[in-house]
């Protein structure tokens, strides 16, 4: 049985990598020899809006040169920054969303031959409508984005005082609304980046672009 772990409040934390970081000694993302390394590329739907009838990529698979190809069937686990939104997938499934979103992901063993991948998926779709306007897509009968999440209708504050505006003439200002709304979530502190690599026979290492205090970097 795991023994469990003793609070950190009030001890100090351990900088086990720090000697490395200020000496020069450690080794980010980007001090790592990449000439054995693969080369993704994306291929991203040129549509707004659209339900997802089949995304053929046999051709690409078949290029000479190609190691990887993955779609939506491939990513059926849900994720979110906020808590209450767990909606997103890392490739799209069903349905495409906006424009660029990605649909499928390409790893290759040179820039030209991902690129020649990329033209050798076919997407097809059924072309939903596209609302660029926030009335437009509260309007009755709009299209939804997400099935389990009805369209808003028009907003009404909260605040009872603010849904009470004064007479006409009276000189009063009208309260300001104070709807509870989700704090925005929070922007990343730098850009993140990780590199993994699984020799034969040995166990597989990582490096990060930037790591936590306190551990060690796994390799």
């Amino acid at each position: 049985m795991t023994a469990p772990r003793s609070p950190m409040v009030g001890r100090r934390a351990p900088l086990v990598d720090g000697i490395e970081k200020v000496s020069g000694r450690a080794e980010y993302t980007a001090d790592i020899d990449h000439k054995d390394a693969l080369v993704g590329r994306i291929f991203r739907s040129p549509y707004g809006h659209a339900e997802i009838l089949r995304v053929d990529a046999a051709e690409a698979r078949a290029l000479p040169g190609v190691v990887a190809v993955i779609t939506g069937d491939d990513c059926d686990k849900p994720y979110g920054i906020l808590p209450i939104a767990q909606n997103e997938y890392p490739l799209a499934r069903d349905r495409v969303r906006y424009r660029g979103e990605p649909v499928a992901a390409v790893a290759a063993v040179d820039e030209a031959t991902a690129e020649r991948a990329l033209r050798l998926i076919h997407l097809q779709v059924r072309e939903l409508p596209a609302y660029y306007e926030a009335a437009k897509a509260r309007q009755p009968g709009a299209v939804v984005l997400h099935d389990d999440r009805p369209v808003a209708g028009p907003w009404r504050p909260r605040n009872r005082r603010a849904a009470r505006a004064p007479p006409v003439g009276s000189g009063a200002r009208p309260a300001r609304p104070s709807p509870r709304r989700p704090p925005p979530p929070p922007p990343p502190a730098r850009p993140g980046s990780v590199r993994a690599r699984a020799p034969a026979g040995t166990r597989s290492g990582r490096w990060a672009g930037c790591r936590r205090a306190g551990r060690r970097p796994r390799r």
